[in-house]
Parts: structure tokens; C-alpha cells; sequence
């Protein structure tokens, strides 16, 4: 299976438009995601009294790359994210990653993440990656926990 960070994203995107939003709606939560990307690969709003934005990005390991890199030699907003920790984004935000070897998805606050930085720090001097050992040490999670963990974090956040 070859799950490139876009085929994961699509398959994201379609789990939350079909799966999550309709929940959500049910349940008097009213969601919407918006189709562009922007500060991450997804943006999600809930649109309640006390509206919130919600941000995914999405990390898929394929074998041929070795690694799972970020933000290369420091540049962009995903390294910064991680570096600065802004409040917001730490209940906010969350990493997927997704490994070609299987159909689990692995969920990461950003405080996790950290937890996870190749060579222990963020650098611009260093290509940035995560540790593959977040596929051993994080709790997998199904198709259907994926959708329940989402809608939860959602409504509930």
C-alpha cells in the first residue's frame, strides 16, 4: 500500500465529510471543514456560541523515504508550531500519522510530538523529523476509533 501525506489526507478528509461532520450535526454540533489548506493540511470550525478552529496535519512513513520529516532545515509553520507552543494550538491541534504497512492512524497532541523530534530538538541548521518509534509507542486506532476520537475531540473541546 503506498499512502503518500495527500492519499492520507484525502482519506481524512472523506472520514471527517462523511463520517464526522453528520455525527456531529446530530448531536447539535454544527462543523464545517474547509477544502484549502492554510496554517495545517485541515481546518475544521465549529460554529457554536463560542465558535472554535481545529487544525490536523497529517504525516504518512513510507519505507522508501525513511523517515517522516517536518518543516525541512526549520523553515515553515510546523517546526515553529512546535518550537513557540502556542496555547490555543496545544488543545487544538492534532498530528495523524499513517504508515504504508497498515490502516491505523496514530494521533499526537503537539506536547506528543515534541516527544518524538529526531536528534531531540527542532533546528535550522538540521533536516527535521519524528522518531519512527511513535508507530511502537503510540495506541493505534481503528477506522471507526479514528472517527469516534475525532468527533469527540470536536464537540467537546
Amino acid at each position: 500500500m503506498n499512502k503518500s501525506e495527500l492519499v492520507v489526507e484525502n482519506e481524512i478528509r472523506k472520514l471527517i465529510s462523511e463520517k464526522v461532520i453528520p455525527l456531529c450535526y446530530d448531536n447539535s454540533v454544527a462543523i464545517e471543514m474547509m477544502e484549502k489548506k492554510t496554517v495545517s493540511d485541515i481546518v475544521i470550525f465549529r460554529n457554536t456560541p463560542v465558535p472554535r478552529m481545529f487544525l490536523i496535519e497529517v504525516k504518512s512513513y513510507k519505507s522508501t523515504n525513511g523517515r517522516i520529516g517536518f518543516g525541512g532545515k526549520g523553515e515553515g509553520i510546523q517546526p515553529e508550531i512546535l518550537i513557540k507552543r502556542p496555547k490555543y494550538l496545544e488543545e487544538h491541534m492534532r498530528w495523524v500519522f499513517c504508515q504504508e504497512n497498515d490502516d491505523f492512524y496514530y494521533v499526537l497532541t503537539n506536547d506528543e510530538c515534541c516527544e518524538y523530534i529526531a536528534g531531540d530538538r527542532i533546528g535550522l541548521d538540521k533536516q527535521n523529523n519524528f522518531r519512527l518509534s511513535l508507530f511502537k509507542n503510540i495506541k493505534p486506532l481503528s477506522e471507526s476509533e479514528f472517527i469516534e476520537y475525532v468527533f469527540e475531540w470536536l464537540r467537546c473541546s
